[in-house]
């Protein structure tokens, strides 16, 4: 078995244990695609491009891989509602905190990676989906794990 499976997971556990109110996602690659979403606050993990770090390593090799985490909230507010719409842009940016500050926290992901980190974010995303509209952001956390060849 490769490593991207225990660090996938580690990463999966780190989200859930983070944010326990929130649900995750059945498709993170495109949220829209989703069939109709109903929850308040939702997730998704997906699985990046990679790089070869060239570490000297007999018989391994060296990965750097992104990881995006796509974090979805409800609005819960019209759109003349402008203080509590801004809570919740707010409350958005206050809960991916607590994932990268989960990730900071324990770079190597439980002993899974040589060392993770936080990489950028997109900025606050709206969607609007059959009957409900949403607040996105995505963020990438950037892993470095080593894979054994043998």
């Amino acid at each position: 078995m490769s490593s991207i499976t225990d660090i996938y997971n580690a990463l999966d556990t780190t989200l859930a244990t983070a944010l326990p109110d929130y649900t995750k996602l059945p498709n993170a690659y495109d949220v829209e695609d989703n069939a109709t979403i109903f929850l308040g606050k939702g997730y998704g993990l997906g699985i990046g491009g990679g790089s070869n770090t060239n570490r000297l390593l007999p018989s391994k090799v060296s990965i750097g891989r992104d990881f995006e985490v796509v974090f979805i909230n409800q609005i819960n507010a019209t759109a003349s509602n402008g203080t509590l719409i801004e809570a919740q842009e707010k409350a958005l940016f206050e809960d991916a905190y607590l994932f990268l500050k989960a990730v900071e926290g324990d770079a190597s992901l439980g002993g899974t990676a040589i060392n993770s980190s936080y990489v950028s974010d997109s900025g606050l995303d709206f969607l609007d989906g059959d009957t409900q509209r949403y607040f996105s952001l995505t963020m990438v956390v950037s892993v470095e794990y080593i894979q054994s060849l043998l």
